[in-house]
């Protein structure tokens, strides 16, 4: 990419074929050169075993939706997950790292995820974060902000009464969770 392009959105290369040393796809600084802390959209060929550099802080919106991925790691350096970030994946596990602070809406939506761990330096995850998966366990710290949506209605019904700490399991995502 030329460095006289000097904004690229979020998912803009998503759902192409590029080899795996091009398939990353980063912000730009005002003189054009990239920036690694920012992953704007991956259009690489893979879906499996997907590492995420660990220049990246963020993690854009549809940075890497619509992208068929079944497995990716994400790097301690990032902070923020945006909205949208891995939408429509088939993402069966995910490990959220600790210095992720904020999942965005959306963020993990219609993936295939059964377990999530949600590490206590999240403050909040976003409305639908991880709506339409197949979660029926979900392990939160105290007082993480959650939308009525961000997992299923009767996962907030559970965990918002008091926000306690713990794992919370369910027969499917949309059946009634109880505490461990």
């Amino acid at each position: 990419i030329p460095s006289t392009v000097t904004n690229i959105e979020g998912g803009a290369f998503s759902d192409n074929l590029l080899p795996e040393s091009h398939s990353f796809i980063y912000d730009r600084n005002p003189d054009g050169s990239e920036n690694t802390s920012k992953l704007v959209s991956y259009g690489g060929i893979a879906t499996e075993n997907i590492v995420i550099s660990n220049t990246v802080t963020i993690i854009d919106e549809y940075a890497l939706s619509y992208s068929e991925l079944k497995s990716v790691i994400i790097p301690n350096s990032v902070t923020t997950i945006e909205d949208f970030a891995f939408y429509y994946n088939q993402l069966t596990s995910i490990t959220v790292p600790s210095s992720v602070t904020s999942l965005g809406s959306y963020a993990f939506y219609n993936n295939q995820l059964t377990n999530i761990i949600i590490p206590s330096s999240v403050i909040s995850v976003g409305n639908y974060a991880f709506y339409n998966n197949q979660l029926i366990s979900a392990t939160l710290p105290n007082n993480v902000t959650l939308y009525t949506s961000s997992i299923s209605q009767s996962f907030y019904d559970a965990y918002n009464p008091t926000k306690a700490a713990g794992t919370y399991t369910a027969t499917s995502q949309t059946g009634t969770w109880t505490k461990q």
